[in-house]
Order: C-alpha cells, then sequence, then structure tokens
C-alpha cells in the first residue's frame, strides 16, 4: 500500500494533541513575542545610542535587566492603550507560569490580535507613541528655566 504524499499538514508535528485554535494561538502569541522582542531591543539601542551609552551586550544582566525593564513598560503602554481604545474588548485574566513575566501581557496582546481586525495597524501606532514618549530628551536646567526661544538682535557674519 503507497503512503500518501502529505500525510500531516507540513506545519504540525503529528505528534502535537493540540487543537487547531491552541495552535493558532500559540503560532500568534509566538509571532507577537518575536515582533515585540526585537522592538523593543532596537529602541534599547537608539535610546542608547542618543544617552552616548554603549550598544548591549549579550549576556549582561544588567542590559537584560534594562531590556526586561523597556519590555515590561511597553507591555504596560500597550495594554492602557489598548483598554481605552476598545474598552468593550477586556481581556480575561490569566495566571502567569511561575518566573515568566511575560507570559501574561503577551496572552493579552494575543487576545487582542484574535479579536481586532486592525491589531497590527494599532499595535504599529503603540509602538510609534511608545518610541517617540522614550526618545524624547528632557528638558535641561535652563531649557526648564528659559522655555522660550532667544533669537539674536545682532547680525551674524559670514
Amino acid at each position: 500500500m503507497a503512503e500518501p504524499s502529505f500525510p500531516t499538514s507540513l506545519r504540525r508535528d503529528p505528534g502535537d494533541p493540540r487543537g487547531l485554535r491552541e495552535r493558532i494561538e500559540h503560532q500568534v502569541t509566538e509571532r507577537i513575542g518575536e515582533a515585540l522582542n526585537l522592538y523593543v531591543m532596537e529602541l534599547l539601542v537608539k535610546r542608547r545610542a542618543r544617552q552616548g551609552r554603549p550598544t548591549p551586550v549579550h549576556g549582561d544582566p544588567s542590559d537584560r535587566k534594562e531590556f526586561q525593564a523597556l519590555l515590561k513598560e511597553f507591555f504596560t503602554f500597550a495594554e492602557n492603550e489598548l483598554r481605552s481604545a476598545v474598552p468593550e474588548l477586556e481581556p480575561p485574566p490569566r495566571p502567569a507560569p511561575k518566573g515568566d513575566h511575560t507570559h501574561r501581557p503577551l496572552a493579552v496582546q494575543a487576545y487582542y490580535a484574535a479579536r481586532l481586525p486592525d491589531y497590527w495597524q494599532r499595535l504599529d501606532a503603540i509602538m510609534t507613541s511608545f518610541t517617540a514618549s522614550r526618545l524624547q530628551e528632557k528638558p535641561g536646567f535652563f531649557r526648564r528655566l528659559f522655555p522660550f526661544r532667544i533669537r539674536r538682535s545682532w547680525p551674524t557674519r559670514r
């Protein structure tokens, strides 16, 4: 008897007991996690460059801690933005596994992604506003003291 040419889906492990819905949720959550990790790392590099600091080093615990803190800030910011934009979609609380701080926020983002047809456009807008808020330079002492711009009244030499 000849074996069928494709006995199972190319993307599915035959030993995977999950149903289609769980596999799709897992894939969406993975893609969102990958996208946000890349975004936050890029933001961290830009922020450090603006501050004149070196780029993050793989394996450095302080860099990892700073990355995790920025990722947590973004998750809080994104959830608040989505909740205020779409108040009727309140995500159900999900317990996170012990020690995993990104599971619940990623599950919330996957929940919104499954229910909002324009989720990726909203996420892009949220990323843009978060980037602007985190890269905005704090005004120095004299800028706070003199918020207006002083014009020179004398001519300059050329």
